[in-house]
């Protein structure tokens, strides 16, 4: 009988293994990662990252589907929840949704910025959370290229 900890590494594994951000990244260095994500999941209106906080992790989408929420839109508790009135109410239609593979907070990250948008989980939500740190070793993404981008980044603002 395998172990609860052994289930776990696998199913974390696994979900690397199967996001596009890992294609052709070397199977050794997945198992490294590994030990330093969490699975987390979310039920709709819960909410994934909130604008304005510090991109400390970047969360990669295995299954379920999140949407950004309107720059000026509010809703939800301090616990973190939107009502399905909320939700269901405001025009999303321009707002950006993320599916399997997609990831979130991936550009803040790259940027150095704090959460551009709250991302709230619009139907049951699994993700692979990963340091910041992690995203970009991933990315093989060095200190002056991240400076380029973020000066490139400010002048189409």
């Amino acid at each position: 009988m395998k172990s609860d900890a052994y289930e776990q590494m696998n199913k974390k594994f696994e979900i690397l293994d199967k996001s596009p951000i890992m294609e052709g990244f070397p199977s050794d260095r997945k198992l490294g990662l590994v030990s330093n994500c969490t699975v987390k999941q979310f039920a709709p209106g819960k909410v994934v990252c909130r604008a304005g906080r510090e991109t400390d992790f970047v969360f990669v989408v295995h299954s379920g589907q999140a949407q950004e929420l309107p720059p000026n839109f509010e809703s939800g508790t301090s616990s973190g929840t939107s009502s399905a009135q909320d939700l269901s109410s405001a025009a999303f239609s321009n707002e950006r949704i993320f599916s399997h593979g997609d990831v979130i907070g991936g550009d803040d990250a790259l940027l150095d910025d704090p959460f551009s948008r709250t991302v709230t989980a619009v139907a049951p939500l699994t993700v692979l959370s990963m340091k910041k740190e992690d995203y970009l070793g991933i990315k093989d993404i060095d200190r002056d290229q991240i400076e380029w981008q973020s000066r490139n980044y400010e002048y189409r603002r």
